[in-house]
């Protein structure tokens, strides 16, 4: 029963996934990211140092200590 009611909308499925999508390329062509991904870049560089720095610290600390 449930079957028939979802019938229509499986056939029409697949014609509306071959839809084209909207071209933005001329709202988007000026703009320039670059400056954007260096910094998300060096954001995440310099988090990944800290997390370092503070494995380094602790494998420091409890190579003092079990001694």
């Amino acid at each position: 029963m449930k079957l028939k009611k979802l019938l229509p909308l499986l056939t029409l499925a697949p014609a509306a996934s071959f839809a084209a999508a909207p071209d933005f390329t001329s709202l988007v062509s000026g703009i320039d990211f670059s400056t954007t991904v260096t910094a998300i870049l060096a954001i995440g560089a310099a988090a990944v140092g800290l997390i370092l720095a503070f494995k380094g610290v602790q494998y420091v600390y409890r190579s003092i200590k079990s001694t």
